[in-house]
């Protein structure tokens, strides 16, 4: 079982949510970015407003650096994403040199919880992991 397949067995989605499923692998370093392209596409392609789609490209963006300072040198990150009708559930993880927890009342953490929902955080053997989704709006949320 890849890492990806071990945190997505810790953290299931709930029954019935899951849809597409999309899976990107790039280095801790200097590729964030690249996270956040395709996390606002996939926000799109679920029929997020574009305020939503801001909101998510912001969040990959904290969820990330929440994980990049404990990834080894050379390390990676790993972002699966899963498509529902108007939802978008986002697993990043990485492999950490440390097996502490991930800080909680971090800036970074502060703004992911202010603009996700449902935001997780755990821990497999080697690989910590942060999930956390976002809905499209509906009419009586407004």
């Amino acid at each position: 079982m890849d890492s990806l397949e071990q945190i997505h067995a810790a953290a299931p989605p709930p029954a019935g949510e899951v849809g597409e499923q999309v899976e990107l692998a790039l280095p801790a370093r200097g590729y964030v970015s690249l996270a956040r392209t395709v996390t606002t596409a996939l926000a799109a392609r679920v029929g997020l407003t574009v305020e939503e789609i801001e909101e998510v490209r912001i969040a990959v963006d904290e969820a990330c650096a929440l994980l990049i300072p404990r990834v080894p040198e050379g390390g990676r990150l790993l972002c699966r994403y899963e498509l529902a009708d108007g939802r978008l559930t986002v697993t990043t993880s990485a492999e950490c040199r440390t097996t502490e927890p991930l800080p909680e009342d971090s800036f970074s953490w502060l703004v992911l919880t202010t603009l996700a929902e449902k935001v997780q955080t755990g821990r497999t053997a080697d690989q910590a992991y942060i999930r956390w989704s976002k809905s499209r709006a509906t009419e009586g949320d407004a």
